[in-house]
């Protein structure tokens, strides 16, 4: 018997081998994708680099040196100046990079697949996959670059709002022009208009006192207006220890202190436009014991009381008259109107 012959098995019309032109081509694109990824992933490094040294930022910190030896006004100029506009180049050269590292990862990821689908090549071929697939990895990693990008760009925008705060409060915070206007009226007006706000304190003569809370800096618990009624008289006094114009209330108000005891009348000094550290280094200093600190959300007549001015409370919680400017700071004036709310008692 004659065996019969078996026919070599040919792949069937359009199937590649598996060294055939369409399986290295997977290969050597897999390597060009590696290549291409990693020459965008080693730009994206770089806008990086500029994000966090901008071109001209050391000018630029020159320049605020300099001006720092020239001038207050000169160093703001400066700042005010130039921080913007590098910022703005920051985040160019960040968005830049966010970009180019997602590019990078892509075609790193694209290589990835076609590098390991290559790998079972022989040869060449297979090498050559090996090295896409190698390639393909450190350019996916531009994914990781890109992701962080945003997690630092996200920063900035929380730092840019921080700022805003604390520009907003140098302007109209005590320390601000604002508090600093507030502070040049109470030196340059509190002599002067003592006519008018004792006019509109006269409106709330014999009322009940609105409450307040104090929040002092020489004593360790807050204290409140109400829970002094029915319990002892009030001395509410608006000072500031910065100002001249408020020197004679605060060594009134000592003398006061030491010749009648707190269980008898409550003296209570409220600085508006100070700020709370320097108030509690000022108070150490001038060695005030009465309770002195700052008071939360004031109403009438308390919000427009400018220092000196101080209003006596009886005990039954009844606004009795005011000192303001001139009347405040006469040390007789004052020990009357202590002097009448202990009568009445």
């Amino acid at each position: 018997m004659n065996e019969a012959t078996v026919p070599p098995h040919t792949p069937a019309a359009g199937m590649p081998t598996a060294g055939g032109p369409k399986s290295s081509g997977r290969a050597f694109t897999s390597l060009l994708l590696g290549i291409f990824g990693c020459l965008l992933l080693a730009g994206s490094v770089a806008l990086f680099w500029l994000y966090q040294h901008p071109p001209g930022s050391g000018a630029a910190a020159s320049g605020v040196t300099n001006a720092a030896g020239g001038g207050a006004i000169e160093m703001a100029i400066a700042d005010v100046t130039k921080k913007p506009l590098q910022r703005a180049q920051q985040k160019l050269w960040l968005n830049l990079s966010s970009g180019a590292g997602t590019l990078s990862g892509l075609l790193g990821l694209v290589g990835i697949i076609l590098g390991v689908i290559s790998l079972r090549l022989d040869g060449p071929p297979r090498i050559t996959a090996s090295a896409g697939t190698v390639f393909s990895c450190i350019a996916f990693l531009g994914l990781f670059l890109a992701g962080y990008n945003k997690y630092t760009e996200w920063k900035m925008m929380g730092q840019e709002v921080e700022e805003i705060g604390k520009q907003a409060e140098n302007v109209f915070g005590e320390k601000g022009i604002y508090g600093k206007a507030f502070k040049m009226a109470d030196d340059l007006l509190g002599g002067h208009r003592g006519g008018i706000d004792t006019l509109l304190n006269e409106d709330y003569r014999n009322q009940p006192a609105p409450d307040l809370r104090l929040l002092p800096v020489n004593h360790d618990r807050d204290i409140t207006l109400s829970q002094q009624k029915g319990v002892r008289p009030v001395l509410v006094a608006f000072i500031n220890t910065e100002s001249a114009t408020s020197a004679d209330l605060i060594k009134h108000l000592k003398e006061l202190q030491s010749e009648i005891p707190p269980a008898e009348l409550l003296i209570l000094a409220i600085s508006k436009h100070e700020d709370t550290s320097a108030l509690r280094s000022a108070v150490e200093a001038q060695g005030i014991r009465f309770y002195t600190g700052k008071a939360e959300s004031l109403v009438d007549p308390y919000k427009d009381a400018s220092s000196p001015t101080v209003f006596g409370i009886d005990s039954g919680g009844v606004i009795r008259g005011s000192l303001v400017a001139e009347k405040a700071r006469d040390r007789q004036a004052l020990r009357n109107m202590a002097q009448d709310l202990k009568k009445r008692r």
